[in-house]
């Protein structure tokens, strides 16, 4: 009798959950295309992905042409958008629905990826992280690359992590990694870094298929806007080291930040609220507060993972199912980590002041988001108290 109440459970639980999941879907799709009809456009971003996008798309100009619009992102981010617009109309109203329409598939594609290697209960969870925060669905809702690169991503983890994936699985995720560098150049550390994982969760054969797969969007799209995609590679070569890329360089554009603001000493400005150094702190909070389910998993699984080798479980089996969920942890939090730091350099004045940083941080959330679900049936039940008080501040201070 109690077996039988058991396996009715099983069974009723796992349909709640997909129902809860289903729920948080549709409410995210209603919000989505609410924001959609009443947000103001995004200058100069979303503009350009649908404007340059149609030209690109229908011919009248080719990415990178002599006198045509200056691209700032790599093709494929105005491309995507410019088919779209080519196969159903021009418009701000088309390029809404669109990015609805890759808000769904990303939201889709994280459900997958959590369902697959962690829980029901997770996935639906996940679903929910983003139907609730309306930072996710409003750059769901707008033409921008964030969401197709997020996309992208989602559906990458999807095929490609966990340590029961098939070689054409691996290659599918390595060509997404490919694709979205294509879309926007700062992503593309992704695809070295899965290339790794790949070589370490799995075989040389896996390597090197996730290898080629990854490098031919990569490729196609150097050799067919050769060399003038060099346009975008300028801004991030440095002058005085490769002095032959001067003439492909986006013209000056002055300081973003004065020429004289300085992080050190600290003593210098944090008595001096009116000081530039407090906004970037303003935009840092920001940041910590609109991906707080972000951060909170990613330090969670710092704090809690068992690094130490005696820590970990032992037995032969669980050894095997605890590697395979470290291999993946390790990669998970590498690439955030290796993101974010990128990102922050570039919002101290590299490419904004400051400001862009939360949004920045919506090409690559997926990966900090998963890591608690990924993760958290390998955290250490034990631990020096230290610890339990960091955490607690942690959650109070995010």
């Amino acid at each position: 009798m109690w077996s039988k109440l058991r396996k009715g459970w099983d069974r009723i639980h796992l349909f709640v959950a997909v129902i809860i999941a289903i729920l948080g879907f549709v409410y995210f799709i209603s919000q989505a295309l609410d924001y959609s009809e009443t947000l103001p456009p995004v200058a100069p971003d979303e503009g350009m992905n649908l404007y340059q996008g149609y030209l690109f798309a229908t011919g009248r100009y080719q990415p990178f042409e002599d006198y045509g619009p200056w691209s700032f992102q790599m093709p494929v981010s105005y491309l995507i958008p410019g088919l779209v617009q080519a196969r159903y109309g021009p418009g701000m109203e088309v390029g809404r629905l669109y990015a609805v329409v890759v808000g769904a598939i990303a939201v889709l594609g994280l459900w997958l990826t959590v369902q697959r290697n962690s829980t029901l209960w997770w996935a639906a969870a996940a679903v929910w992280a983003i139907a609730l925060n309306p930072t996710y669905v409003q750059y769901f809702s707008q033409a921008r690359t964030e969401a197709l690169v997020s996309m992208l991503f989602s559906w990458m983890l999807f095929f490609g992590l966990g340590a029961e994936r098939q070689d054409w699985e691996l290659a599918v995720a390595g060509f997404l990694a490919g694709v979205a560098g294509m879309a926007h150049l700062n992503v593309l550390l992704v695809l070295p870094l899965y290339i790794l994982y790949v070589f370490w969760q799995f075989d040389r054969r896996a390597g090197l298929s996730v290898l080629a797969a990854g490098l031919l969007p990569v490729a196609f799209v150097h050799i067919a806007y050769w060399p003038d995609v060099l346009r975008v590679w300028a801004g991030y070569i440095r002058p005085e080291l490769f002095s032959w890329a001067d003439e492909y360089r986006p013209p000056a554009r002055g300081n973003i930040l004065p020429a004289n603001f300085s992080w050190w000493p600290v003593t210098d400005w944090i008595g001096d609220r009116g000081h530039l150094a407090w906004v970037g702190l303003r935009a840092l909070g920001q940041t910590l507060r609109v991906h707080f389910l972000v951060f909170f998993g990613v330090l969670t699984t710092l704090l809690l993972w068992p690094w130490r080798r005696k820590l970990r479980p032992g037995g032969r089996s669980i050894t095997k199912v605890f590697f395979n969920q470290h291999k993946q942890v390790v990669f998970l939090l590498i690439t955030f980590l290796t993101l974010f730091v990128v990102y922050l350099r570039g919002a101290n004045g590299i490419t904004c002041q400051f400001s862009c940083l939360p949004g920045n941080i919506m090409y690559f959330f997926v990966f900090g988001l998963i890591l608690v679900p990924i993760s958290y049936t390998g955290w250490r039940e034990e631990m020096p108290i230290w610890k339990q008080v960091a955490i607690i501040m942690i959650i109070f201070l995010l």
